[in-house]
């Protein structure tokens, strides 16, 4: 599955491609593709422009910037070291 789904899906319903985030972020469209496929992270400030541009509500940011790109929903509890 690829990396922030939800984000992708918002962008397809917005009409929003990634040459529209690469300009309204003044950076290069395969800046935002290595963002989109785990490549490398979009900063804070990055995740709130987007947010601006796709009329996402803040409180909202970690289902469309989770971590690592993936929903943790069906991930098991991590486990403790022993001692």
């Amino acid at each position: 599955m690829k990396p922030f789904k939800k984000l992708r899906m918002k962008m397809i319903e917005a009409d929003a491609d990634q040459k529209f985030l690469s300009q309204y972020l003044c950076v290069s469209q395969s800046t935002i593709s290595n963002k989109l496929n785990g490549v490398c992270n979009f900063t804070l400030e990055e995740m709130y422009d987007i947010m601006d541009a796709l009329n996402i509500p803040y409180e909202e940011m970690c289902e469309y910037f989770p971590r690592e790109g993936k929903s943790n929903q069906k991930s098991p509890a991590k486990k403790r070291k022993s001692a």
